[in-house]
């Protein structure tokens, strides 16, 4: 009985195995010809105006309701990103000032003169 089932699963995978050949032997052929890539060129199209359509059909329904889109959070995610970095750069500024470090950024500029830079020989910034 073992001997039958075997044969039987033989069978049934070589028939697969052939489906699959004249499948893909099929499906390669109909690919090369120009109404195929016509075809799936216009779904292609076709599917791109319909993504469009959804989303400015979507972006107008959540604008009736007073909520925001996918590129209204994006932005909103980008200026806080900033917002962050700048008070890093604060904080960093407020740490320099109380370990007595004075930051680069608002050295004085030198005097036009002649003599050598000295400690107190600074003038003053201009707005």
């Amino acid at each position: 009985m073992s001997g039958a089932n075997l044969d039987v699963l033989d069978i049934w995978r070589d028939v697969l195995r052939q489906w699959e050949a004249v499948g893909n032997s099929l499906g390669g052929d109909a690919m090369m010809t120009a109404e195929f890539s016509q075809a799936m060129n216009q779904a292609a199209n076709v599917s791109m105006a319909a993504q469009g359509l959804f989303a400015q059909t979507f972006s107008k329904y959540l604008a009736a309701m007073n909520l925001p889109t996918r590129v209204d959070v994006s932005a909103l995610a980008d200026r806080l990103g900033a917002i962050e970095a700048r008070l890093d750069e604060i904080h960093l500024m407020l740490d320099g000032r109380q370990s007595g470090e004075a930051p680069s950024e608002r050295r004085g500029k030198p005097t036009r003169n002649r003599r050598p830079p000295s400690a107190g020989d600074v003038a003053p910034e201009r707005p």
